[in-house]
């Protein structure tokens, strides 16, 4: 297991929660907290090369940028729970994985069969779970919203990158999924409607049609494409 997680913040305290009772040690990157002094002491207490220690002290995500570029064991020993885009910044691709990122070169071979088998158990289970009578309480509300909006968010890219890979089947179904997920997802909505617009053929084609059509004739609530890649996932093609 990855011994380093990036993430935004949301959860933080919980994950490092259940890391402890699994007995896995986890050092948790907050890039919300990434510009804070006091924070980024703290992490570059975690790091015995002197350049991180000094990076870090210019700001995390410059950091990471080149910690996780050019320190290959790190790449590996690290994974990104919902910034994606932080794989990029370091010229990796990032892949969903189950509930997080991880990051591999450009064109390296990845079993996507398998990536999607694994995903399908992760939908199926947590749908389970999120769909459950709900605990009483804001955190556990909290919590629960986020981790349907993350795996939403997961299942759309999961469909990219899928579609990049010509598994079209595949890609409508983490769509879908995403959908399921999050009714909202406009990104799997819009992915969707790419795929019927360029001749994929699916029973729910004319609803995808009709929910697209008809958030395009509010003028004012049109989505912004590349707003949607932060909060749902990536649009394959940012043209739709």
């Amino acid at each position: 297991s990855r011994r380093w997680l990036v993430s935004d913040g949301a959860l933080d305290d919980n994950i490092l929660l259940a890391a402890h009772a699994a007995g896995r040690p986890l050092h948790v990157l907050n890039l919300a907290l990434g510009n804070h002094d006091v924070y980024m002491r703290r992490v570059s207490a975690k790091f015995k090369d002197p350049r991180w220690k000094s990076l870090a002290q210019v700001g995390l995500a410059t950091m990471l940028q080149e910690w996780l570029k050019e320190d290959p064991a790190a790449a590996s020993d690290t994974a990104v729970l919902n910034v994606p885009d932080i794989w990029y910044s370091a010229g990796l691709i990032p892949i969903p994985n189950r509930t997080v990122y991880i990051g591999v070169k450009p064109g390296a071979a990845i079993d996507a069969s398998a990536l999607s088998a694994n995903h399908a158990a992760v939908w199926r289970d947590w749908a389970a779970l999120l769909d459950a009578p709900s605990v009483s309480g804001a955190q556990w509300r909290f919590a629960t919203d986020f981790l349907r909006r993350h795996l939403s968010m997961m299942a759309n890219n999961l469909g990219v990158v899928l579609e990049d890979r010509r598994m079209s089947g595949g890609a409508w179904s983490a769509y879908a999924a995403a959908r399921n997920l999050e009714p909202d997802n406009l990104s799997a909505l819009l992915n969707q409607y790419v795929m019927v617009r360029n001749g994929y053929v699916d029973p729910a084609k004319a609803r995808v049609i009709a929910d697209t059509e008809a958030i395009m004739r509010r003028k004012e609530q049109r989505p912004n494409v590349w707003r949607l890649t932060r909060a749902c996932g990536y649009v394959r093609m940012p043209e739709a």
